[in-house]
């Protein structure tokens, strides 16, 4: 999560202070940095040489849901594997409740007109139906 992103559920004064959450939290970051990716990325670029789209670490302390934490955890692990390829760290989003997932464009085979005409093939209207009762 990089620094000029706002948290909509962090203020300036509010801290998370369960001690269990803030655990679990500690373990998730732990299994990152733990990683031969992660070493190779701290040893490569110092923080303050860092890009605005590398993996940064999510804040442990912010008070935000459990869901959100887990996709930003989830989102930093695999910038990981990717950390020197721009391209590839900048389509991993965050997913969670709120989150938004990027969907990747396909253009259509077909136009408009021959969507319409399969569509009416598929569910023919019961007007159509040439079926006596």
């Amino acid at each position: 999560m990089s620094s000029n992103h706002k948290n909509p559920f962090l203020t300036d004064t509010e801290k998370e202070t369960d001690p269990e959450v803030l655990k679990r939290r500690e373990k998730q970051i732990e299994y990152g940095k733990i990683t031969e990716r992660y070493q190779e990325y701290i040893e490569a670029v110092p923080k303050n040489e860092r890009k605005y789209w590398q993996p940064r670490t999510p804040k442990k302390d912010q008070v935000t849901p459990r869901r959100i934490f887990d996709g930003e955890v989830q989102a930093w692990k695999k910038k990981l594997h990717y950390w020197n390829d721009k391209d590839e760290c900048t389509k991993i989003i965050p997913k969670g409740k709120g989150a938004g997932r990027k969907r990747e464009w396909k253009p259509k085979d077909s136009s408009p007109e021959e969507e319409k005409s399969a569509k009416r093939q598929k569910y023919p209207s019961e007007r159509n139906d040439d079926r006596k009762l």
